[in-house]
Order: C-alpha cells, then structure tokens, then sequence
C-alpha cells in the first residue's frame, strides 16, 4: 500500500470526494479501513496520538514521526513495509502555510520524547510485548528492539518504538483479513 507505514500510523480514513485535503493531507489508498486497536496497542497508539487529536493534528505529527522515520538509520523499516512514499520533507508548505500561527502541538522530540519514552516503558515493562515477533518481518522486528535497547538518544529509542508499533498494528490488520 501507498504509504504505508504512515497510514497504519495514523489509522485513519482517506478523505472522501474530491473536495479540498484537510491541512497537512497525504493519500490514504481509498479502501484503507481504520481498525479497532488491540488495548497493548492502543495504549502505545494514544501516547503518540492522542485520542483527542484532531485529523490536522494526526496529520502533523504523522509528518513528524515519518520525518524522524526516513532518516539513515531506520528509513529501511518503512520501505521493508512499501518503498512507495507520496509525501515529500522537502516541501515546507506544510509547517509553513498550513500551521503558519503554529503547530496544533509543540514538536520538540528531544524534550518530549521522554516522557513519552517513560510511559512506553512501564507498558513494555508490564508484558506488553510492544517488540513481539512479527511474522515476515522477524528480523526488522529484532532490530528496532536492539535500537530501542541501544540507541544513543531518546529520539531515536521512540522511533524504534514506533516502527514496532506500525509493523505490529500491520500485523492484526493482516490476521484480520485472513
């Protein structure tokens, strides 16, 4: 699928007609159905996205998760899913036009990051399994668990975490159509 790591993220609908994109909008294939979140997942989902979030906000921290994702060392994660990307750092329309009195939430990782990080880790710590074996992805999924474990700064030990969750809600997405 067309984006995918970043449609399973957000695990939101494409927009319907050809009316004007909400703020921030990148293709959603049309037939993209949300899922219902298994709780270990939702619970990791909503300290990312929280549940409140408007569709524009969805969209701009799936901008900066996406951008932190494509760097060097884990743009490989979101290609192993699909290589097809539609959505482009480059164009700083987004942060420029569509947010221009500002983000809807503040989007400095560095300092925000930990305490998303702490939260992830009493889940984790509790059974979560957020870096479970994932079938056609066992090595990719021993790998982010290895960043999570070993990455030099909290940025980078949420994206980890974050991979794992998109290749995991991949998962119940894919056992559910079977």
């Amino acid at each position: 699928m067309i984006n995918h790591a970043r449609t399973i993220l957000l695990n939101m609908p494409a927009l319907e007609g050809d009316g004007p994109l909400a703020p921030g909008e990148e293709f959603i294939p049309k037939d993209f159905a949300p899922i219902k979140l298994p709780a270990e997942l939702l619970s990791v989902h909503t300290i990312l996205i929280p549940e409140a979030a408007t569709r524009a906000d969805r969209n701009y921290l799936g901008f900066a998760y996406m951008q932190l994702a494509h760097t060097p060392d884990f743009v490989k994660y979101v290609q192993a899913l699909d290589r097809r990307v539609t959505y482009n750092f480059e164009d700083s329309y987004f942060l420029e036009v569509v947010f221009r009195d500002g983000p809807p939430v503040p989007l400095n990782f560095q300092t925000i990051s930990n305490k998303m990080l702490v939260e992830i880790v009493k889940l984790n710590g509790r059974g979560m399994g957020l870096f479970a074996t994932v079938q056609g992805f066992e090595q990719q999924m021993l790998e982010l668990q290895q960043l999570w474990r070993s990455a030099p700064n909290s940025v980078d030990r949420l994206i980890a975490a974050t991979l794992a969750l998109i290749y995991r809600i991949d998962e119940v997405r894919r056992r559910r159509r079977t």
